[in-house]
């Protein structure tokens, strides 16, 4: 069990719904 804070938490899933809309764009286009 991790314990995140807040912030740290806020920013991965930041990063991680970045990449997936970047992913879901880059089918998108191709």
């Amino acid at each position: 069990y991790v314990s995140l804070s807040r912030i740290e938490w806020t920013i991965l899933m930041k990063e991680y719904f970045s990449h997936k809309m970047t992913n879901m764009l880059e089918q998108v286009i191709w």
